[in-house]
């Protein structure tokens, strides 16, 4: 049983239908690839390593290529170059430049940091390869609890219908249900509770366009720091993502903030005649990352075990070997820790190996951290 039908749920089903394992795939939404939830869809990232993979886009086969890991993911959807970051400091002139841009789009593919991609497009796509595999696919199944018997696993719904196996891959998202039943997260350290609105844009006049850009400005009323980002959209000539971001604090009305932001900021002459459309959020609890993600033989990979900056890729890449992984432990008859201990060291040296406490700690600081009066660049 696969619990949860995002990018690493979908891509775990996948392999291990096409491995000839018997898989079901159970995600709680009706429409699976409806992308609803705040994302930047940023292929992160081609300019180095992340996650111990050197990945990148393969623009002429049109593939999401993992060359370390040994695979690649067919995406036919529309893509965009990006070819730099620029952080801004809240007086909307003072900014840290990543790459040269003018230079970098000279080069074309050659010099884009990464490209933003269709979410949807992507899932479709997978989706669609994985019913083909063979999985069972069962949409509109709510996930409400897992039971460990003496040789299998029941993994129960809300819906009623309750489902056996000899393991589970949780695939439950950032918020998993999944990893709070088994006990996952009593280890965890809690840094704060996030939350962002997006919009698409369009009619914007930006600077370097095809760039991601992001700054940080504390709201008015009550002084607490705010994220703002905009960058490029896979589809549409002249269309953008606009983010706003921070604290989950019900005193704090983001779409005033982000009208703010529009009309009386530093950065308003980015935005005299831009029309939203397409409105998303998201609600993201940052932990620490689960350091032994196995329990009850269940598995618990990407965002459920990381955090909201595992990245698409980086569940792609948890799906695909968790699913390897799974088939080994079955072939070789060890349905047990001892058969699963390859993905547990692979995460261990892929994700853990590099400390990240660091980075989801100045996440957290930018929540207390009060200085308007400085032009400062995080």
């Amino acid at each position: 049983v696969v619990a949860g039908a995002g990018p690493a749920g979908i891509m775990a089903a996948k392999v291990a239908a096409e491995n000839g394992l018997s898989v079901a795939l159970l995600e709680r939404k009706q429409d699976m690839t409806a992308v609803r939830r705040s994302c930047a869809t940023m292929f992160a990232i081609e300019d180095d390593y992340l996650f111990g993979e050197r990945m990148y886009f393969n623009a002429r086969q049109k593939k999401l290529v993992f060359p370390v890991n040994g695979f690649s993911v067919n995406y036919k959807g529309p893509h965009k170059n990006f070819y730099g970051q620029v952080l801004y400091a809240p007086d909307g002139e003072t900014c840290i430049r990543m790459g040269n841009y003018e230079e970098n789009r000279a080069r074309g593919d050659e010099g884009r940091l990464s490209v933003v991609y269709d979410k949807e497009e992507l899932l479709t796509g997978m989706l669609a390869e994985a019913a083909d595999s063979g999985a069972e696919i069962i949409s509109g199944m709510n996930v409400n609890g897992v039971q460990r018997n003496k040789e299998s696993v029941t993994v129960s719904t809300a819906n009623g219908p309750a489902f056996e196996s000899t393991f589970v891959i949780a695939a439950d998202g950032l918020n998993s249900g999944i990893a709070e039943w088994l006990g996952l997260n009593k280890k965890r350290i809690w840094y704060g509770t996030v939350k962002t609105i997006s919009y698409a844009v369009t009619g914007v006049s930006l600077p370097a366009p095809l760039t991601y850009k992001m700054t940080n400005i504390f709201e008015k009323k009550f002084g607490l720091p705010l994220t703002y980002g905009i960058v490029p959209r896979a589809s549409g000539d002249d269309t953008f993502w606009l983010f706003i971001g921070g604290p989950a604090d019900d005193r704090i009305d983001y779409d005033g903030a982000l009208r703010d932001f529009m009309q009386d900021s530093p950065f308003a002459s980015w935005f005299p005649g831009a029309r939203l459309g397409t409105k998303q959020c998201a609600v993201l609890n940052i932990l620490s990352p689960i350091e032994d993600p196995f329990c009850d033989n269940v598995l618990v990979i990407g965002d459920a075990a990381w955090n909201f900056e595992a990245e698409i890729t980086g569940a792609i890449m948890c799906g695909w070997k968790s699913a390897h992984t799974v088939t080994v432990a079955l072939r070789d008859n060890r349905p047990s820790r001892d058969g699963v201990a390859r993905y547990l060291t692979w995460w261990r040296e892929s994700f853990l190996r590099n400390d990240y406490r660091g980075y989801l700690r100045s996440l957290a600081l930018l929540y207390v951290f009060n200085a308007a009066d400085i032009a400062y660049v995080y």
